[in-house]
Protein backbone atom coordinates (compact mmCIF):
# COMPACT_ATOMS: atom_id res chain seq x y z
CA UNK A 1 0.00 0.00 0.00
CA UNK A 2 2.63 2.65 0.83
CA UNK A 3 4.32 1.72 -2.19
CA UNK A 4 1.82 2.71 -4.33
CA UNK A 5 0.99 5.83 -2.63
CA UNK A 6 4.98 6.42 -2.86
CA UNK A 7 4.89 5.73 -6.80
CA UNK A 8 1.49 7.79 -7.49
CA UNK A 9 3.04 10.76 -5.48
CA UNK A 10 6.16 10.83 -7.89
CA UNK A 11 4.75 12.61 -10.71
CA UNK A 12 3.52 15.43 -8.27
CA UNK A 13 6.76 15.86 -6.68
CA UNK A 14 8.63 15.91 -10.18
CA UNK A 15 6.01 18.61 -11.25
CA UNK A 16 6.60 20.61 -7.86
CA UNK A 17 10.34 20.65 -8.19
CA UNK A 18 11.34 24.54 -9.38
CA UNK A 19 12.97 25.05 -12.50
CA UNK A 20 14.68 28.06 -13.52
CA UNK A 21 13.63 28.95 -17.25
CA UNK A 22 16.41 31.77 -17.08
CA UNK A 23 19.60 29.43 -16.38
CA UNK A 24 22.36 31.60 -17.86
CA UNK A 25 23.83 30.55 -21.28
CA UNK A 26 27.42 30.41 -21.65
CA UNK A 27 28.45 33.80 -23.74
CA UNK A 28 29.17 33.03 -27.60
CA UNK A 29 33.07 32.89 -28.70
CA UNK A 30 32.92 36.85 -30.72
CA UNK A 31 36.71 36.07 -31.13
CA UNK A 32 36.28 35.24 -34.92
CA UNK A 33 33.59 38.30 -35.57
CA UNK A 34 35.54 40.74 -33.71
CA UNK A 35 38.46 39.85 -36.11
CA UNK A 36 36.55 40.18 -38.82
CA UNK A 37 35.07 43.43 -37.47
CA UNK A 38 38.44 45.27 -36.84
CA UNK A 39 38.73 45.00 -40.59
CA UNK A 40 36.38 47.90 -40.56
CA UNK A 41 38.13 50.37 -38.57
CA UNK A 42 36.88 53.59 -40.05
CA UNK A 43 33.58 53.78 -37.84
CA UNK A 44 33.20 53.50 -34.24
CA UNK A 45 32.80 50.76 -31.97
CA UNK A 46 31.45 47.35 -34.51
CA UNK A 47 32.63 44.89 -32.04
CA UNK A 48 30.52 45.34 -29.12
CA UNK A 49 27.84 46.90 -30.91
CA UNK A 50 27.53 44.36 -33.43
CA UNK A 51 29.06 41.16 -32.84
CA UNK A 52 26.47 39.73 -30.49
CA UNK A 53 23.73 40.16 -33.10
CA UNK A 54 25.58 39.10 -36.33
CA UNK A 55 27.20 36.11 -34.24
CA UNK A 56 23.55 34.97 -33.88
CA UNK A 57 22.56 35.79 -37.21
CA UNK A 58 25.61 34.35 -38.45
CA UNK A 59 25.62 31.02 -35.65
CA UNK A 60 23.68 28.38 -37.55
CA UNK A 61 26.44 28.24 -40.61
CA UNK A 62 29.40 26.29 -40.21
CA UNK A 63 33.30 27.45 -40.55
CA UNK A 64 33.50 29.08 -43.73
CA UNK A 65 30.11 30.00 -44.09
CA UNK A 66 29.78 31.60 -40.92
CA UNK A 67 32.98 33.72 -42.14
CA UNK A 68 31.29 34.60 -45.01
CA UNK A 69 28.20 35.40 -43.28
CA UNK A 70 30.07 37.79 -40.61
CA UNK A 71 32.37 39.20 -43.88
CA UNK A 72 28.78 39.96 -45.64
CA UNK A 73 27.11 41.58 -42.70
CA UNK A 74 30.24 43.88 -41.68
CA UNK A 75 30.41 45.15 -45.60
CA UNK A 76 26.66 45.85 -45.86
CA UNK A 77 27.47 47.62 -42.29
CA UNK A 78 30.52 49.48 -43.73
CA UNK A 79 27.98 50.81 -46.70
CA UNK A 80 25.05 51.72 -44.27
CA UNK A 81 27.06 53.90 -42.31
CA UNK A 82 28.22 55.82 -45.06
CA UNK A 83 24.55 55.87 -46.87
CA UNK A 84 22.66 56.67 -43.49
CA UNK A 85 24.88 59.60 -42.72
CA UNK A 86 24.20 61.08 -45.90
CA UNK A 87 20.73 60.72 -46.42
CA UNK A 88 19.95 61.55 -42.75
CA UNK A 89 22.58 63.39 -41.39
CA UNK A 90 19.99 63.56 -38.05
CA UNK A 91 18.17 60.45 -38.23
CA UNK A 92 21.76 58.60 -39.20
CA UNK A 93 21.29 56.56 -36.01
CA UNK A 94 18.25 54.86 -36.95
CA UNK A 95 18.74 54.25 -40.39
CA UNK A 96 21.90 52.42 -39.49
CA UNK A 97 19.68 50.50 -36.67
CA UNK A 98 17.21 49.44 -38.71
CA UNK A 99 19.14 48.43 -41.90
CA UNK A 100 21.35 46.29 -39.21
CA UNK A 101 18.73 44.39 -38.01
CA UNK A 102 16.60 43.97 -41.23
CA UNK A 103 19.32 43.57 -43.60
CA UNK A 104 22.94 42.51 -42.34
CA UNK A 105 22.35 40.60 -38.69
CA UNK A 106 18.47 39.88 -39.05
CA UNK A 107 17.12 38.08 -36.27
CA UNK A 108 17.08 34.43 -36.60
CA UNK A 109 13.55 33.08 -36.79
Amino acid sequence: MKLSAVLLALPVVALAKPTSPTDPKPAPDLSICEGIAAKYPEWDGPHDRYCPRCDASCASDDGAAYEECLERAFFVIRGVFGYCHKMYEDQAEICRERIVNETACPPKP
